[in-house]
Parts: C-alpha cells; sequence; structure tokens
C-alpha cells in the first residue's frame, strides 16, 4: 500500500503515527504537497492520499474514489490559518502573492475574493496588491475560513482520507484512525487583539473528527468548486462502506 500525505502543518495532527502504522502493515509513505498528493491518486501511483476537497473533486469522471469517513480537518468561522492581507495602499486589486500558491486554502482564499468581492487576482511574484498565504503569527485582514463561513454558512473543510477502489480497503478505516493524534480534541480559536481594538475578538475552531456535517461540508465546498468551473461536473460525496 502506497500512501500520500500533504507536508503541511494543518494536516500533522492526523499522521502523526503514520511510520508506526506503515511499519505494522507495509505502507511506504510519500510526503509531498497537496497538488503531489491529488497526483500521486489519480495517476494510481498511490493507493490512499490525505487530500483536499480540490483534490478529491479532481478524480470526477476519471477514477471510482471513496472517503474514509475517519480523521479529517474541518475550520469552523475564524480560525487564523491562512488569509489575505493587503498591501499599503493599494487600490485597484489585481494581482496577489503567495509562499503557496497552489495550496487549497489559498486557491480558496483567491476564489473568495471573487465570490464576495468581486475581486480576481492574478497570481504574481512579490511586489503585489495583496499576499493570500498561511497566516503565521500575524492576523491578516480577511480570514479565509470566516469568510467562506459567511458564504456558505457551513465548515471548511480542509483535509478527507481518500482511497482508490482498487486499493486493499479491508483494514483502511482502523489504520486511517490509528494514523492520528489520540489525545485530538477540538482546538478553540479566539483573536488576539490589542487593548485598545474598537470590535470583539473573533472566534472560531478547528476539528479533527468525522461528524455529521462533513458530508454536507464536503458537498458545500464541491458545488462552489463546480459553480466557478474549477471542475467540470459536481462529485458526489461517495464514503466507504456506504456507496
Amino acid at each position: 500500500m502506497i500512501v500520500a500525505i500533504p507536508t503541511t502543518a494543518l494536516a500533522q495532527p492526523l499522521v502523526v503515527s503514520i511510520d508506526a502504522v506503515a511499519e505494522r502493515l507495509n505502507w511506504k509513505i510519500i510526503r509531498a504537497s497537496e497538488a503531489e498528493c491529488s497526483r500521486m491518486l489519480l495517476a494510481n501511483t498511490a493507493d490512499v492520499a490525505l487530500l483536499t476537497p480540490l483534490g478529491y473533486g479532481e478524480g470526477v469522471g476519471k477514477v471510482d474514489y471513496r472517503i474514509i469517513p475517519g480523521p479529517s480537518v474541518l475550520l469552523h468561522d475564524f480560525t487564523n490559518v491562512a488569509g489575505v492581507t493587503f498591501s499599503e495602499g493599494a487600490l485597484d486589486i489585481q494581482t496577489a502573492t503567495s509562499s503557496a500558491p497552489a495550496d487549497w486554502l489559498i486557491r480558496m482564499g483567491a476564489l473568495l475574493l471573487a465570490e464576495k468581492f468581486e475581486i480576481r487576482v492574478t497570481m504574481s511574484e512579490p511586489p503585489a496588491d495583496c499576499t493570500i498565504d498561511y497566516a503565521g503569527a500575524g492576523v491578516p485582514t480577511i480570514d479565509v475560513s470566516e469568510e467562506y463561513g459567511d458564504i456558505t454558512d457551513g465548515p471548511l473543510p480542509a483535509y478527507i482520507w481518500v482511497a482508490r477502489m482498487d486499493a486493499d480497503l479491508d483494514t483502511l478505516t482502523d489504520a486511517i484512525q490509528a494514523c492520528a493524534d489520540p489525545s485530538l480534541t477540538d482546538i478553540g480559536v479566539v483573536e488576539q487583539l490589542p487593548a485598545q481594538a474598537e470590535h470583539f475578538p473573533r472566534e472560531g475552531r478547528i476539528t479533527f473528527r468525522w461528524t455529521d456535517e462533513t458530508e454536507d461540508a464536503l458537498d458545500a465546498a464541491l458545488n462552489l468548486l463546480f459553480f466557478h468551473q474549477i471542475l467540470p461536473e459536481i462529485p458526489a460525496v461517495k464514503l466507504l462502506g456506504r456507496d
């Protein structure tokens, strides 16, 4: 079994024990970018991968995928994971820069600018009119998950486990669960503001469990990608053991 996992910090709570699981089950682990994980699963050079909703959607009409309804990452409201910061003095926003322009949350940031503010940016080298990136230590002007929740009234899915139907699926659900940090709990996020701030701190949370709202959240994300013609059709959310 070849398993592809992204190297982003946000994905790490789901794979903290994956090396031990891989040794026990004779898996080969490949660590790569989000886009490369998607390409590997699509090309059948990986059997299972931790994908973004976009990575899952890229298989529509090409490969029969199944989502493992287990550990996953959802961003609820303000999470300060990724955001948009505007350059000082920028008025006509046309260009954006990023350290990871192909990553899901960065692409979603650009899509939300178009969806909510009718701002369509082209990725470029700095200097640019704005930066769309992982938040790091600062607090961006626009928080990607907060704006997404404002549009969809739901959480923003970041990562889900996906398998090809021709993979060895018998022990996969338990193995994927064993890869995650067993002590994982929801993480509450509260915006850190200076004492003289003129608004109340924004709040949100990051969840790492499959819940009743995960499937609806995935469906909403896939619909948004189709609406903007990033995907040619709306993929069905197919779950392992049900569909």
